[in-house]
């Protein structure tokens, strides 16, 4: 609006697609025994995405424990919310040393 360009109300229409994994890429994904025995080596980290409120147990999302105010974090990680780990493409931008 700023640069004086055409606005348009009208909603885009994409087709829609099928699309089928041909190889799930099990190495992209750290699993609790993984993570459980590198939580004390140096060369890992461990980054934790929810909000602040849920990371300190303010408030909880299940389901199941909606007046929950438990907190369960796995030792040393580090809370960065979803909103800050990631750019406006939804692509990571941390730079984790």
């Amino acid at each position: 609006m700023a640069e004086g360009k055409p606005l348009t109300t009208d909603v885009p229409h994409y087709g829609t697609k099928s699309y089928k994994v041909s190889k799930v890429e099990t190495d992209f994904r750290a699993l609790r025994n993984f993570v459980a025995a590198r939580l004390n080596e140096p060369s890992h980290g461990l980054v934790d995405v929810r909000s602040n409120d849920e990371y300190t147990g303010k408030i909880s999302r299940l389901q199941d424990c909606r007046n929950c105010r438990c907190v369960a974090t796995y030792p040393g990680a580090k809370n960065i919310p979803w909103s800050q780990a990631v750019n406006e493409m939804g692509l990571s931008s941390l730079q984790l040393t």
